[in-house]
C-alpha cells in the first residue's frame, strides 16, 4: 500500500490560493463603510460604521495573509517532494552503479 503525490497538483493549488488571496484583498468593502462614517458625523451610525470598517479591514487582511502563507507552504511542500524524489533517484543510480557492476 502506498500513495502518490502529484507535485503539479500541489503547485496548481498554490497558484489558486494566491489568486484567491488577491481576490480577497480586492473584495475588502471597508473603504465604502468608511465613507458612511464620514457622511454621518455625530450620528450613532458613524461610530458603528467605523467599528465595522475596522473589523472588516482586519479580517480581510487576515484572510489574505493566511491564503498567501498557505500558498507558500504548499509551494515549499511541492519543492520538498521534488527534492526527495531527486535524491532517491540519485541514490538508486549510485546503488545500481556500485552494486550491480558486472552482474549482467
Amino acid at each position: 500500500m502506498g500513495f502518490e503525490v502529484v507535485v503539479a497538483d500541489i503547485n496548481a493549488a498554490a497558484k489558486k490560493l494566491k489568486a484567491a488571496a488577491s481576490g480577497v484583498k480586492g473584495a475588502d468593502p471597508s473603504a465604502d463603510v468608511d465613507d458612511i462614517a464620514i457622511a454621518l458625523p455625530g450620528s450613532k451610525s458613524g461610530p458603528k460604521a467605523t467599528a465595522l470598517s475596522t473589523a472588516w479591514k482586519s479580517r480581510f487582511k487576515k484572510w489574505h495573509d493566511d491564503a498567501v502563507t498557505e500558498a507558500g507552504e504548499q509551494k515549499k511542500s511541492a519543492d520538498s517532494y521534488d527534492a526527495a524524489d531527486y535524491a532517491a533517484d540519485l541514490r538508486q543510480r549510485q546503488f545500481e552503479r556500485h552494486h550491480l557492476r558486472g552482474v549482467q
